[in-house]
């Protein structure tokens, strides 16, 4: 079969609008960053005025996290850095906050998070006392 310029063209304009015309939902794009999310345990620890592994000093209140030292050996600490969490069982279920990363937990497993009490708040409704929850995280930036 041969087609004539002016018959492949229209065929293409016609291939184009169809695919222009399809829908783009937001399960085509999330299925991806929905993978990447790491599952793990949530808990919370007070700051009593010390220094993080950052260097930096924080209240209680302040939405901080400590991750594992699997993060901190494979490159750079990860300071400042943002994540994102959800709680995915306890009283705060499917609370979702956004978190900074200052310090560094050593007994954390890998894709565990160690929130400060103001961050463990967020999640759990101000139930801190559940102490440990499941989590969904991923980094932001």
């Amino acid at each position: 079969m041969q087609f004539t310029i002016s018959q492949f063209v229209a065929l293409m304009a016609v291939a184009v609008s169809m695919v222009s015309a399809a829908p783009v939902t937001a399960e085509v794009i999330n299925p991806t960053l929905e993978r990447r999310a790491m599952t793990g345990r949530g808990t919370y620890y007070n700051q009593f005025g010390g220094f993080g592994s950052c260097g930096q000093q924080f209240p209680d209140s302040a939405y901080i996290v400590a991750l594992s030292t699997a993060f901190r050996n494979v490159g750079p600490l990860n300071c400042d850095k943002r994540i994102w969490a959800r709680a995915l069982d306890g009283p705060g279920r499917g609370n979702r906050i956004e978190a900074t990363v200052r310090d560094t937990c050593p007994s954390c497993a890998r894709e565990a998070v160690d929130f400060s009490v103001g961050a463990f708040n967020g999640l759990t409704n101000n139930q801190k006392d559940v102490g440990v929850i499941r989590v969904e995280w991923d980094f932001i930036n």
